[in-house]
C-alpha cells in the first residue's frame, strides 16, 4: 500500500508542478505568448521556448486583439490538454487494477486506452499547429 500511495504523491506532484509552469510561463505548443503595454498601444510577442525571438508593435485595439486571442486559445487548449490528459491517465490507473486487469482482454483494453491517448495527442498537436500558422500569418502580416 505504501507504494502506491508513494506513486500517487509523485503523480500529483509532477500534475501540480506541470500547472504551475503552465499558468506562470504561458507555455503553449504553438510557442507564443504577448504582454500589452498598459495603454494598450504597444503589444510585444514572443515567440520561442528558450531562445525568443521577440516582436513589437504599436497596434489599434482591433489588431491586438486579432493577434491576443488566438495566443490565448493556445493557451486555454494546452491547459485542457494537459487536464484531459492527467484525468485519463489517473482514471486509468485507478480503474486498473480491480476492473481490467482481472479481464480476459486487458492488454487490449490498455492497448485501446493507449491508442486513445495517441489519437488525442496527435489531434491537439494539429489544433496547436494550426493555431501556430495563423499566429506567424498575423504576426507576418503586421511588419
Amino acid at each position: 500500500m505504501n507504494h502506491k500511495r508513494l506513486l500517487l504523491i509523485i503523480y500529483i506532484s509532477v500534475i501540480l508542478l506541470t500547472f504551475v509552469l503552465l499558468l506562470t510561463n504561458k507555455l503553449n505548443p504553438a510557442g507564443f505568448s504577448y504582454s500589452l503595454s498598459d495603454d494598450l498601444r504597444v503589444i510585444t510577442i514572443e515567440e520561442g521556448y528558450i531562445t525568443k525571438e521577440v516582436y513589437q508593435f504599436k497596434v489599434e485595439t482591433s489588431d491586438a486583439l486579432r493577434i491576443v486571442l488566438p495566443i490565448t486559445e493556445a493557451n486555454q487548449l494546452w491547459e485542457l490538454n494537459v487536464a484531459i490528459f492527467a484525468l485519463l491517465v489517473a482514471t486509468f490507473n485507478l480503474i486498473y487494477p480491480k476492473v481490467i486487469k482481472p479481464q480476459t482482454y486487458s492488454k487490449w483494453i490498455t492497448a485501446g486506452f493507449i491508442l486513445l491517448l495517441i489519437v488525442l495527442a496527435a489531434f491537439h498537436f494539429n489544433a496547436h499547429l494550426e493555431l501556430h500558422r495563423t499566429i506567424s500569418e498575423m504576426i507576418h502580416s503586421m511588419q
